[in-house]
């Protein structure tokens, strides 16, 4: 793929906050990821959803704990994910794609 790069997309469940980061548990309590807010897409249907997916490219992911399911891990174009960023349209199309494989 040109222009990609190695990017998380999977289900998490929250566990804290900071200002910079999100802790998120990834398949349960045994793997734990930090992830920076200002670098990932949340496709959750509330503000108040604590079990939604995420993409995010690893480089703004620390594993604090376990180990990433490589399932988890996808090439993903850089210019689509700026896109789907950037346009709400496109994450609700991509959220509806991504439920559907599931």
């Amino acid at each position: 793929m040109i222009n990609s790069t190695v990017f998380f997309l999977g289900t998490v469940r929250f566990k804290k906050a900071t200002i910079q980061t999100t802790d998120f548990e990834v398949g349960g309590p045994d793997t734990i990821i930090s992830v920076r807010n200002d670098i990932h897409l949340r496709f959750n249907k509330g503000i108040f959803s604590t079990t939604f997916q995420i993409l995010a490219p690893m480089t703004a992911i620390t594993v604090i704990q376990g180990q990433i399911a490589d399932s988890m891990l996808v090439d993903f174009e850089l210019q689509k994910y700026l896109e789907l960023r950037d346009n709400k349209s496109l994450r609700k199309k991509f959220a509806k794609e991504i439920k559907d494989k599931n």
